[in-house]
């Protein structure tokens, strides 16, 4: 039997580490598309880490 991971889990590694650059390159204007490119992420990645909830400064 195969385990699922379940979808309410936080982001994972790769897109904890690259909120920072998702953030960023979408106030320099990229669209979703570009900057999953850009960081070799999934576009839903992408989507995931703009959907995260952030402190403010």
């Amino acid at each position: 039997m195969r385990l699922r991971r379940p979808c309410c889990l936080a982001l994972s590694a790769s897109t904890r580490a690259s909120s920072g650059d998702v953030l960023r390159l979408q106030a320099e204007g990229q669209n979703v598309s570009q900057i999953a490119k850009a960081l070799g992420i999934g576009r839903a990645s992408v989507y995931r880490a703009l959907a995260e909830p952030r402190l403010a400064p």
